[in-house]
This record gives structure tokens, sequence and C-alpha cells, in this order.
């Protein structure tokens, strides 16, 4: 089965996500179900655990227009990676206050077409570091991780 019969479906349950914090968790069950469903590729079954993600792409060479207030959730995000890393906070002391934000994103989404197909994008691979460091002091490579992509945002998407 091709990656992308697996991206689609977690793509679309975030993209009809927006603006409703009922359907929020209903994604985020949805989304953990994929994540151990087993898919046949033809010649033999594995165990789905890797990352799905998809990568963003520019609006023909321009970047994306972002909401302010996805703009702002996402600088609020940064900011507390940055602050913990210099207090020395373990990434499951973060996890809260990060999760706020990126629920926050969610609730204030007005981002409508590709613009907010290509933000979901973005935002998949977040909602999986998050997941990591949820409960795990030694999340130390997720947040990292989640320090990284967050630092791309700019690269797709107009601050």
């Amino acid at each position: 089965m091709k990656i992308s019969h697996i991206i689609a479906p977690s793509a679309l349950l975030l993209l009809f996500a927006c603006n409703s914090p009922e359907k929020n968790s209903k994604v985020e069950n949805e989304a953990e179900a994929h994540k151990t469903e087993v898919q046949t590729d033809g010649t033999h079954e594995h165990e789905h655990s890797e990352k799905t993600t998809v990568s963003v792409q520019l609006d023909n060479g321009k970047k994306w227009k972002a909401n302010p207030e996805t703009v702002e959730g996402i600088e609020k995000m940064q900011a507390i990676i940055r602050n913990g890393i210099i207090a020395k906070a373990q990434p499951d002391l973060l996890y809260e206050p990060l999760q706020k934000e990126f629920q926050t994103i969610f609730e204030k989404c007005t981002m409508k077409g590709e613009a907010h197909e290509q933000l979901h994008h973005f935002l998949t691979p977040v909602k999986e570091y998050l997941d990591e460091m949820k409960g795990n002091a030694d999340a130390t490579d997720a947040m990292e991780d989640l320090k990284d992509h967050l630092r791309t945002f700019g690269e797709y998407f107009e601050l």
C-alpha cells in the first residue's frame, strides 16, 4: 500500500479539525489508530510506526499567507521551547504549554483552500513530536526535532 493511502486520511482528518475542539479529540484518536494499523503492500504486512508526513509545498515558489493567530501560535511555541531549553526544562514539562498553543492554532484557524491544507501538512509532525514528549522526560530528541521543525515555518508561510 502506498504511503499516500496512509497520509491522505490523516490529512483529511486534520483538514476538518479546525475551529472544532470536539473534532480535534476525534482527530487525535483516529490519528493514533492509524499509527498501529497494519498495512498490506501486496507482498507482506508490516506495522506502520514511522512518522507519516506529507511535505509542505510552496505556492508556485511563493509562501502561503497564514492568519495572524497561526503565526502567533507558532512563535509562542518557539518561545516555550527556547525558554525551556534555557531553563533546562524536561520535554514532558513543556508538553502542556506547547499542547495548549497547538490547540489554540486549531481553534483560531481561519485559513481556507490550499493554504489551509499546507498548514495541516506542516502541523502533522508537530502533533507527532508533542505525542512523543507527553509524559516522557527523556524525549529531548523529539523536543529538538520540534524546535527544528517549527523553525521552518517561515520557509513556507508569510510571517
